[in-house]
């Protein structure tokens, strides 16, 4: 057999990435090794799968038709590796992972849907957290993986950590409430007479978040970020809602953004796990997650 599913990885990295310096640097290769990989390649085979007439990377119809059953195998591959290594107890059949509630859960699903063609066999436990709830998941040891981590990265040696972006607020009321009716940006002592919705922090084990609301102000406590959305919708009271969830709210005018005096500062996204507990089900989320977060960060 001419084809190797090393050189069909290569392959496969070089159009992912349009680039032969980049595909080499995700290779942990140097570039010279990758592009020696697809002359190999197109030597064995007797075809060019390469264009090279021009300034930019392009496959031949060739080289396309067989990326194209080659990414097939290579996922094949992959999965059949895997399972041996689930069957062998070389790679954990579960995950947990504990996400920010702020960052929705439609990004993470698709995200898992390519999780899963990789490592079929793998079970995961997903739990939605609130402010410190995902540090303490971390912490505590509940979660392999966090992914939101609002409050600051962690400090300790035996944790690593990795910047995905900021997530944005906005102070949203439903166009029924009375507030919706004030052109000004309200103050604070004006937000302070009506009802404010929040979610409590999920921290159980180290010290909780403050909410950012008086004891003696009016509010009411809801246990999902879906349920603070849909009370606000509802014009059961106001406060600030990510801005990526409330978007389809504001689009449809179920909810008006007002200015205010105190916008909320933008919170800093960050993927946090444990360095030792790395394996490769983990490792590979890890990658997904880098490579598609806007499907979960607000651009």
């Amino acid at each position: 057999m001419r084809i190797s599913l090393d050189k069909l990885r290569v392959l496969d990295a070089v159009e992912r990435n349009n680039s032969f310096a980049s595909a080499a640097e995700e290779l942990h290769r140097v570039p010279s090794a990758v592009t020696y990989a697809i002359k190999q390649l197109e030597s064995d085979l007797g075809v060019s799968l390469v264009n090279r007439s021009g300034y930019r990377f392009k496959l031949t119809p060739l080289g396309q038709e067989l990326l194209k059953e080659g990414r097939s195998l290579l996922e094949q591959a992959q999965s059949l590796e895997n399972k041996i290594k689930v069957s062998a107890g070389l790679i954990p059949s579960n995950l947990s992972i504990a996400y920010d509630a702020a960052l929705g859960f439609d990004g993470i699903q698709q995200i898992l849907g390519i999780f899963f063609e990789l490592y079929p066999e793998t079970s995961v436990c997903i739990s939605a957290e609130i402010l410190n709830g995902c540090r303490d998941s971390l912490l505590s040891g509940k979660s392999h993986l966090v992914i939101g981590y609002l409050s600051e990265p962690p400090t300790e040696s035996q944790y690593h950590y990795q910047t995905l972006g900021d997530i944005h607020f906005v102070f949203a009321v439903a166009p029924q409430h009375p507030l919706a009716q004030t052109i000004i940006p309200l103050t604070f002592k004006e937000i302070a007479h009506h009802r404010i919705i929040i979610t409590p922090d999920t921290a159980k084990n180290i010290p909780k978040a403050a909410s950012g609301y008086a004891p003696e102000r009016q509010f009411l406590s809801v246990s999902s970020m879906e349920s603070k959305i849909n009370a606000q919708v509802a014009g059961l009271g106001v406060g600030f809602l990510p801005l990526k969830l409330a978007k389809p709210y504001l689009q449809k005018g179920l909810l008006i953004r007002k200015e205010v005096d105190r916008p909320k500062t933008p919170g800093r996204c960050y993927l946090a796990w444990r360095k030792d507990k790395m394996t490769p089900s983990l490792k590979s989320i890890i990658d997904l997650i880098k490579k598609n977060k806007e499907m979960l960060i607000e651009a």
